[in-house]
Parts: C-alpha cells; sequence; structure tokens
C-alpha cells in the first residue's frame, strides 16, 4: 500500500513537471507571437504617420498654389483698369 502510494505521489510528481513545462514552452511562444504583433503594429502606426505627413504636405502644397492663382487673378484686374 505504502509503495503504491508512492508511485502515485512520484506520477504526479512527474505529471506536474510536465504540465510545467509545457506552460512554460507556451508562454514563450505566446511571448514571441506577442512581441511580433507589436513590431507590426509600430510598422503600421510608422507608415501611417509617413502617409499623414505626405497628405498634410500635400494640402500645403495646394493650398499655396490655390493662393498664388488667386494672387495673380487679383493682381491681373488692377492691371487692366
Amino acid at each position: 500500500m505504502e509503495e503504491l502510494k508512492k508511485e502515485m505521489k512520484e506520477g504526479l510528481k512527474e505529471m506536474k513537471e510536465a504540465l510545467m513545462k509545457e506552460v512554460r514552452k507556451q508562454r514563450k511562444e505566446m511571448r514571441k507571437e506577442l512581441e511580433e504583433l507589436r513590431k507590426q503594429i509600430e510598422e503600421r502606426e510608422r507608415k501611417w504617420r509617413r502617409e499623414r505627413e505626405g497628405m498634410r504636405e500635400r494640402i500645403e502644397r495646394l493650398e499655396e498654389e490655390k493662393e498664388g492663382k488667386e494672387e495673380k487673378e487679383v493682381g491681373g484686374d488692377r492691371g487692366g483698369k
């Protein structure tokens, strides 16, 4: 009876160790996946910032061109009078 108890206790201990090993393995994989997702998010944010900055510059350029055309039109009317 004592021998059986001892074997069961050792069996449970081995199962616990195997489970803990698997848990550590899964945690490591999850950390790796999480880091990869963080990198993807950071890359997308950088891409969006570049696109936003490009659009902002384009808008500024268009506004400057529009103001330049309006000034030419106003200046042209004065010269014609």
